[in-house]
Formats: C-alpha cells, structure tokens, sequence
C-alpha cells in the first residue's frame, strides 16, 4: 500500500471516501483537520476544502471535523502506540516510520501528550521523493566546483524535497559529478524516514543538529554535509566549526528573498564568516506535479 492510501484509512472512517474522491481530483501533499471546520488540503495548484464529493463547491455538503475525530486521528497514524512518540508529541510534532509527518497544535502546548482531546489542529504531510527536484542546480553547477549553499522558501516551499533529492543525486554521482561522501543531519527524521532509500547517505537522525553536525564530521568524514532548518545558536556554532573543516554544507532556511534571510542574526553571522558564499532560493511552480525554480544569490 502506498503512503497516501495508509493515510486515507487511518482517518475517520466518514472522511475516507471523501479524500478519495478528491484524490482522483487533486495531487494533494498535505491535508489539514480543525475543530469546526471541513478537511483542507494543500495540492501542487493551490489550497482546497473538501466536501462529500471531494472538492468543496459553493453550496456542497462537507463533515465538520471534530476534536474526537483529531484525537482518533493520532492515536491511528500513531497505531495506539503513543508512547513511543512521547518526546516528539510533546514538542507539537510527530514523523512515523512510514514517512507522514504530523503537526500538532492544540489550546495547552504542555498538555499534547496528557489531553488530545484538546487538539485543535492537524496538519498531515506526506513525505515525497521527487528524484529530479534538485536537478536544475546540478545542472548549472555541471562542470564547477560545488560550494556550500543555504537554501531559501518560505514553509512548504520545497526546501526537504530538494535537500532529499540533492543528497541522493550527489551520493550517486550525477551530471559527471563522480560520487560523494555525503552525511545528512535529520533531526526530526523528516529528511529521510525509514521509509526512503537513502542511496549512500550517512543518516544521523534523532540528534539535535549541533550534535549531529559534530558526529557526523568526526565518525564519519563527510565531504558533503546537510541538514534542514537551522537557526539556533548551537546549530550557527557546529556549522562553523564543520565550514572550518572543509566539509561542503547545504542547510536551509524559512526566508523568501536574501534579505529577509540576513535579517537573522545567525544567518547574518555565517554568511559573514564565508560558510555560505550562496543562496538558493525555490519558487514553488503551479503545475500538476511538484516542481520549483531555483534562483542562485551570492551572499554577500
């Protein structure tokens, strides 16, 4: 079974025929449930309801979710085995084996883990290999010497499906690129669920980043390095030392343009100190399978 159907059937058995029918409609990655409120999805071209019938038109019949249905929801991804999940449940998140990913919010922070009946929403992403997503850079970069690069969108724009795709590409070899020694970092386990062949990547997953960063160029000599979402001070101190190193890094970053990029302060401090000379910033493009635009900025 794939990952889109696992999910489909472990939702509440009202809402199962609906997401299908917009299934057969949509090439969708994400779905949402609120309290109160229909199923939205995010597709490749936009943001939709669903209703009975699959997409929601104007006057359409639709289920309203429920804080049960939420609830009942995560203790069915989570195979009534919530505990497992503890740390991550109680940080507002949760990345299963099969890949789906979960985003949790609720009215108490704290009380995740103790009252799901609280949930007020979910978010629900599936993961994705999309093998030629990081295929416009390699092809740029065919024939000069890769340098390290921080990657640039806003959420949900592509930054983990180009950083999985580069990872493969560039373990592989590609493009006349002979293959690399490349180390992932993934601390949510987000960037390659068991799920995913990792080709020939170190996966270090489960370590906070600072640690993992450090592990990886010590135990297991990287000449390539990535990992996604940095920003904290001990994530800005262990990029540096593995800049220092001569370790190839590709990190990403919440940002839409460069600028907005630099206006963080640990961002502003690696670039300062040379460990990113580039950015690559994606824009997503509307179409009926994911794609992006992959635009090169110097730092500086």
């Amino acid at each position: 079974m794939d990952t889109k159907a696992y999910l489909i059937e472990h939702l509440p058995e009202r809402f199962q025929e609906s997401v299908r029918r917009f299934s057969r409609q949509k090439e969708w990655m994400e779905i949402r449930m609120r309290t109160g409120a229909p199923l939205a999805a995010s597709a490749t071209d936009g943001n939709y309801l669903i209703g009975k019938y699959g997409i929601l038109r104007k006057g359409d019949a639709y289920h309203s979710c429920g804080a049960r249905d939420l609830s009942q929801t995560v203790s069915a991804l989570c195979e009534g085995s919530g505990y497992r999940y503890f740390d991550t449940l109680s940080g507002g998140f949760l990345t299963l084996d099969c890949g789906i990913r979960l985003g949790i919010a609720c009215e108490r922070q704290s009380e995740i883990d103790r009252v799901p009946e609280q949930l007020s929403s979910l978010n629900i992403r599936l993961p994705g290999m999309i093998e030629d997503a990081a295929d416009p850079f390699l092809r740029e970069m065919n024939g000069r010497e890769l340098s390290s690069a921080l990657v640039l969108s806003p959420p949900g724009g592509g930054k983990t499906t180009f950083l999985r795709a580069l990872a493969k590409k560039l373990s592989r070899g590609a493009f006349g690129r002979p293959g690399l020694r490349v180390a992932v970092v993934d601390e949510r386990r987000e960037l390659f669920p068991a799920v995913l062949t990792r080709d020939n990547c170190d996966v270090l997953s489960g370590f906070s980043k600072g640690e993992g960063i450090r592990r990886a160029v010590r135990l297991f000599s990287p000449q390539v390095l990535i990992c996604d979402e940095i920003g904290g001070e001990e994530d800005v101190a262990a990029i540096k030392e593995a800049g220092g190193s001569g370790v190839i890094l590709f990190a990403s970053c919440h940002a839409s343009s460069a600028k907005e990029a630099l206006s963080k302060p640990g961002i502003r401090a690696l670039t300062e100190a040379g460990v990113f000379p580039c950015f690559l910033i994606l824009t997503p493009v509307p179409g009926p399978r994911f794609s992006v635009e992959i635009h090169l900025e110097a730092a500086g």
